[in-house]
């Protein structure tokens, strides 16, 4: 722990940031590895349904307050009062959360059999609670990070996904049910995942406010009145500052969650007609194992990309080392998994059937390791340079061309499932292309007017120097 504050005092980080780095990548990688034991366990069918609800799932999760984390810690770490600024963004997103809870109940029904498959109807609502718990979890996230202390968030990723994994995990095992109703009982367990972490911020949040209320009863007691009286103002916010911040963040981040809906409902129904209920077993086979391993080298990279790169271009040509560092670790990857599919599909998904289909899928799919590690370096460069937004927009453009080749591609009898391995392909691509030119273009920029403003150095200097002589 010594070792970690000395790390954030050297680079001037918030207090828990190098503490949060590391558990960003503890999370990503139990949740990943959480996936291998799932599908063995449930098989490529029931894996199929557990993956078809977390598109619409993430979507809801979006809309009730994906921007609230990052919209409070700005409104309160720039002044306003982190108290009232808790309760009225808990006020209002509690509601959506709530609203979007009850759509996710009342309608999976519906949303499952537009999907493609009416036995995700008791997954939907398993899970539903968990739009309203998160909600109101990432407002205190936003609190405490506002305080610059990102330890609560971090720990509280934690306890979700261990949580999660352990009681997903042992209702798989044990419970002497169908594999359907055990994929029902591993949403159930993303909810009381949830339960936890509310509670786990509740009572860290009274705790705060009993050590505030000390130390603000102590300090005024030295106080004289006219001194009691401003201390402790803070700007209160409105309802419209909460929105302002919050909106655009949503909107930003509805891309990618919005392509994997369209990933769900368009492979499902389309692969049905040429291989009926199997079409569900087939996605559950992308979703469930292909993606796991495609994910797991860009959960350790963006460590890198997140940490690394801030201190990295600062220094010249840090865009370029950046993402050569990338390009070099992501390729090793991918070569592996290019090379021995076989050795992983035997290692980690030796419960599941249509190994061979599964290998090739593995196979086809491991450029894309290199294109989604890229792309999260390049966003991440976009964001050093303050063009977070520009990012978002590229990304949102990748999306939409994945939807677009989902339709082209997973008709074609020769093509079907594997269209949408093409579809992520064709997605990194073009966000990651996108996002190098605009790169390219902001350094250019720079470097001009570097150019220019040495060049007007040197004439000032030469000017003074021909004065003196003279």
């Amino acid at each position: 722990m010594r070792v970690i504050q000395k790390v954030e005092q050297r680079f001037g980080a918030a207090e828990g940031t190098m503490l949060g780095m590391i558990c960003v990548v503890i999370v990503k990688a139990i949740g990943a590895l959480y996936k291998i034991p799932l599908c063995n366990l449930l098989g490529g069918y029931a894996v199929g349904l557990y993956q078809m609800i977390f598109p619409v799932f993430s979507i809801m999760l979006v809309l009730s307050g994906s921007g609230v984390p990052l919209a409070l810690t700005k409104l309160i770490s720039s002044g306003y009062d982190g108290k009232e600024t808790l309760k009225k963004s808990l006020l209002v997103f509690s509601a959506c959360g709530l609203f979007f809870a009850f759509v996710l109940f009342f309608f999976g029904k519906n949303i499952a059999q537009l999907q493609g498959n009416i036995q995700a109807e008791k997954l939907y609502k398993a899970i539903s609670p968990s739009v309203f718990l998160v909600s109101q979890i990432a407002c205190f996230r936003g609190y405490f990070q506002g305080k610059s202390n990102l330890k609560p968030t971090a720990f509280s990723q934690v306890i979700e996904q261990v949580v999660k994994c352990v009681i997903g995990t042992i209702a798989a095992y044990f419970l002497p049910v169908s594999n359907v109703e055990k994929a029902f009982y591993a949403c159930v367990a993303v909810t009381v995942s949830e339960v936890f972490a509310l509670v786990y911020f509740i009572v860290l949040y009274i705790k705060k406010l009993k050590k505030e209320s000390a130390k603000k009863s102590n300090i005024q007691t030295n106080l004289k009145k006219d001194e009691q009286d401003a201390f402790g103002q803070k700007i209160i916010p409105t309802y419209k500052d909460i929105f302002v911040y919050v909106l655009p963040l949503t909107l930003t981040a509805l891309s990618l969650p919005i392509a994997a809906i369209g990933d769900s409902f368009i492979a499902i129904n389309v692969l049905k007609k040429s291989f009926g209920e199997r079409a569900t077993e087939l996605y559950g086979l992308y979703g469930g194992a292909v993606e796991t391993i495609i994910g797991l080298p860009s959960a350790a990279l963006m460590c890198f990309a997140t940490g690394v790169l801030p201190k990295m271009n600062k220094e010249k040509n840090g865009d370029l080392i950046a993402f050569k560092v990338t390009f070099v670790l992501s390729a090793l990857c991918a070569v592996f998994v290019a090379i021995f599919p076989s050795f992983i599909v035997k290692l980690l998904f030796g419960g599941l059937k249509n190994k061979e289909l599964l290998i090739k899928m593995l196979r086809v799919s491991a450029i894309n390791i290199v294109m989604l590690c890229l792309l999260q370096t390049s966003s991440a460069v976009m964001l050093s340079k303050g063009k977070q937004k520009v990012s978002c927009i590229f990304t949102a453009v990748g999306a939409g061309f994945k939807i677009l080749l989902d339709f082209l591609l997973i008709p074609l009898p020769k093509i079907n499932i594997f269209g949408l391995i093409i579809s992520d392909f064709g997605c990194y691509f073009l966000a990651l292309s996108l996002n190098i030119l605009y790169i390219y273009k902001v350094n250019t920029v720079k470097r001009k007017q570097s150019y220019e403003n040495n060049a007007d150095r040197f004439g000032r200097r030469l000017g003074r120097s021909i004065d003196k002589s003279t």
